[in-house]
């Protein structure tokens, strides 16, 4: 017959409060780790500054109006009428969109290189895409995002980020020009920020 041992550790107590030693306590990396995601944010924040000004020389900008849902794929033969939403690994239907030229154009790449440096936090991680841009240097896409006014985020690829994350809107300015040129029905534009 098979006998079984237990070893029991005893840690020496000697003037410990017994309620104490049950206590979580704070892990000892949790300063290491806040400072990893601060770097992190950091980087990402001149990653945006840098891109920003790579879309201050943007030949074509494209805006976009969505239906405000995703599709797990693009129906056949209809890859033209739908834009990709990045981190859902999904699609959006485009029910209209705009080429711009001149003035416009000038805009919405100033509006969206403010949106760009004033990003902030993850942003909120539902998304109803509303409205996209795409912005094109010859026949490279340099950049492309869906934005939700109800979750005010949109998403961004980092270089080290495969699947692209939410990011935070700040300024309403790419808002405005966007919902002035392609309006969307009364009952999906954003409630005013408080």
């Amino acid at each position: 017959m098979r006998s079984i041992r237990i070893l029991l550790l005893v840690i020496p107590t000697v003037g410990a409060d017994p309620e104490e030693l049950w206590k979580v306590t704070e892990p000892v990396t949790k300063p290491a780790s806040e400072e990893y995601f601060q770097d992190i944010e950091a980087a990402r924040g001149r990653y945006r500054a840098k891109l920003a000004v790579i879309l201050e020389k943007a030949e074509a900008v494209e805006i976009y109006q969505f239906d405000g849902t995703t599709e797990p794929e693009v129906p056949q033969g209809q890859e033209e009428d739908y834009f990709p939403i990045i981190p859902y690994d999904q699609v959006s239907k485009i029910i209209a969109r705009k080429r711009l030229t001149g003035d416009k154009l000038l805009e919405c790449r100033k509006a969206t290189t403010s949106l760009m440096t004033e990003a902030g936090g993850a942003g909120v991680l539902c998304h109803y895409p509303a409205h996209g841009v795409r912005f094109v240097r010859g026949k490279e896409v340099i950049f492309e995002t869906s934005i939700c006014w109800k979750c005010q985020n949109f998403y961004i690829a980092y270089p080290d980020d495969k699947d692209a994350s939410w990011q935070g809107i700040t300024t309403e300015e790419l808002q405005e020009f966007l919902l002035r040129e392609l309006p969307l029905p009364a009952e999906e534009e954003k409630t005013p920020r408080k």
